[in-house]
């Protein structure tokens, strides 16, 4: 070390000797000199980055021969983009390092040098030995302007303007409030621990976390926030050393995290409008079917596009996101708000077709209780008056089937059969003896009954009356010709009538009463015949104003398919997204 100083004092020492031969012959006077060594850097390339005296290709040897000590440090100016889907972080800064390198060692203003610090810029660099750093995880690296300062204790600062973009892991478990680490590796391309050691600035050498691996002025960033106070203060934060395969690998890193507004204002709170949307069916009339079908389906669209908008900026993978699962369970509320509206609309047409039956019972409702009124003076049974007034059989040659009685027969194929009856030729006696008998089955004919134009009874109006006997037999298990309490109110749901099962009980015995009859004590143990139950069919609307108060399964039963449908579904439906929406905010620290 002191040979190489010798040398480069004695270079030095005749570079100003002829320096002043010149100044003399021009002048006439020698300059006075008050300082030695280099002044600039010109003088720094010619007297000591010399390649006589200097090669560039060799590093710095240190004592015993041990590795050189190369620190780094990353300045950065600008978090520039996060790209999302691949992982890919992207900042501006200046890309620092430092080494020793005592042949560069020169005198400094207190040995009686010109100078404490030579700065070095553009081409001129290439003469210098410099560190083979290298960006690790780089996805690129773009270079600007950079400069090298040598100080007169041989102590070297190398500073690059860089744009660097790094490939790192992204972590949305807690979108929209994740955040992240951006991290730098940087190690030697060519050397490994036994000829440099890298270490962060300031830092300990060998595998330690230590040291300033990034520091930041004052900065700022609408899309991600960064540590706190870095916008009025900036911040530093310590590097990492890993020793990898007698490798150095330096992982420099800073904190970063969402500015969620943007998301909770594009995704959440729309979604919880569509939610609210959804919502609102519930409250319209069953029949209203274009506006339930809108408020049906747009929903369900709109969260597969939000879900589609949110999966475009991260990546498609497995990994579970607060976010997606919210809109999963938004998605999820309203394909049951859709099918809720299915259900109904189904509803609605079963009901349509029980509310067309009693419809049809009030049309012949004088009927109805003209039939009932009879049978009960007889003393028979409504069916058994119903058959009396269904069309009977007539045989020819009957007197009192004569042309006052429709006939209830088909003249087109008596008329058709005529020509066919000319053709056929006289047969045998034995064909003509039969003919009477086959022409007295063929002339039978179903006329209409004589009592029931009596009383004024059409078969057309026995319809409706058979179908409510159908009805009634399907409740009498026991073929005991009358149904109880419970199993009237269902048989009023084919009527679109519902009476829950307290009610029903209360609703007959009144009946029975204001018929004439008495009722049990026991209002459960009330039982009605079917011409009572026609009769409570006719004359139920009055009854269904008297309503018992009751529980909430009472209250339930009183109502058709379709409003049970949307009562629950009302009570239901947000008691579930609040309850999804606290667990949400319980669970987020655990994504």
């Amino acid at each position: 070390m002191a040979s190489a100083r010798s040398r480069r004092a004695a270079a030095a020492l005749a570079a100003v000797a002829v320096a002043g031969a010149r100044a003399e012959d021009s002048c006439g006077a020698a300059p006075q000199r008050t300082c030695w060594g280099p002044a600039s850097q010109r003088d720094l390339l010619t007297q000591i980055v010399n390649p006589a005296i200097y090669d560039s290709t060799l590093r710095p040897r240190c004592a015993e021969d041990a590795p050189s000590v190369v620190e780094v440090q990353l300045r950065m100016t600008q978090l520039n983009s996060v790209d999302q889907k691949y992982g890919i972080v992207s900042v501006s800064g200046y890309l620092r390092t430092w080494w020793t390198d005592g042949r560069l060692a020169f005198n400094g203003t207190a040995d009686g040098g010109c100078l404490d610090s030579i700065t070095v810029a553009g081409e001129a660099q290439s003469a210098f030995w410099m560190p083979d750093v290298y960006l690790h995880n780089a996805f690129s690296k773009e270079i600007g302007a950079s400069s090298l300062v040598v100080h007169s204790d041989g102590r070297v600062f190398h500073s690059e303007q860089v744009q660097l973009a790094v490939i790192n892991t992204l972590d949305f478990g807690k979108l929209p409030f994740d955040s992240h680490v951006a991290e730098f590796v940087f190690a030697s391309y060519t050397k490994d621990i036994s000829r440099m050691r890298i270490v962060p600035r300031g830092g300990v050498v060998g595998a330690a976390r230590s040291g300033v691996g990034v520091v930041a002025p004052p900065i700022t960033n609408k899309l991600w926030n960064l540590m706190e106070g870095a916008e009025e203060n900036g911040f530093e934060t310590a590097g990492t050393v890993e020793v990898i395969d007698g490798w150095d690998y330096v992982k420099v890193s800073f904190p970063y995290a969402r500015a969620p507004k943007f998301l909770i204002d594009q995704v959440l709170f729309p979604a919880m409008s569509f939610i609210l949307m959804s919502y609102i069916q519930f409250f319209l009339d069953p029949t209203a079917v274009p506006a339930r079908a809108t408020l049906a389906v747009v929903p369900v669209w709109m969260m597969c596009t939000l879900s589609s908008y949110v999966y475009r900026t991260v990546p498609e993978g497995s990994q579970r996101m607060w976010l997606i699962d919210n809109l999963f369970f938004f998605l999820v509320m309203c394909t049951l708000a859709a099918l809720e509206f299915g259900a109904v609309e189904a509803a609605v047409n079963l009901e349509r077709s029980r509310a067309h039956k009693w419809a049809k019972l009030m049309e012949v409702e004088s009927h109805a209780r003209l039939v009932a009124e009879i049978a009960h003076k007889e003393g028979i049974t409504i069916m058994e008056l119903l058959e009396e007034c269904r069309a009977t059989l007539s045989e020819p040659g009957d007197g009192g089937d004569g042309g006052d009685i429709a006939v209830v027969s088909s003249v087109a194929s008596s008329t058709a059969a005529r020509p066919m009856a000319s053709s056929v030729s006289a047969a045998g006696s034995s064909q003509q003896s039969a003919r009477p008998s086959m022409t007295r089955q063929e002339n039978r004919r179903y006329v209409a009954s004589r009592h029931g134009i009596d009383i004024g009874i059409k078969e057309c109006d026995l319809l409706i009356i058979s179908y409510t006997k159908g009805i009634f037999d399907a409740y009498d298990g026991n073929h005991s010709k009358t149904i109880e309490a419970v199993e009237v109110s269902r048989a009023l749901t084919y009527f679109n009538i519902y009476l829950s099962k307290a009610q029903s009980p209360e609703v007959i015995c009144m009946f029975l009463r204001d018929q004439g009859f008495v009722s049990p004590e026991d209002e459960s143990s009330a039982e009605l015949s079917f011409s009572q139950f026609l009769v409570l069919l006719l004359d139920i609307e009055q009854y269904k104003l008297k309503l018992k108060s009751g529980s909430l399964r009472c209250y339930f039963q009183t109502l058709p398919p379709t409003k049970r449908w949307d009562v629950a579904a009302r009570f239901v439906f947000p008691v579930l997204v609040i309850a999804q929406q606290v667990m949400a905010q319980l669970l987020l620290s655990a994504y």
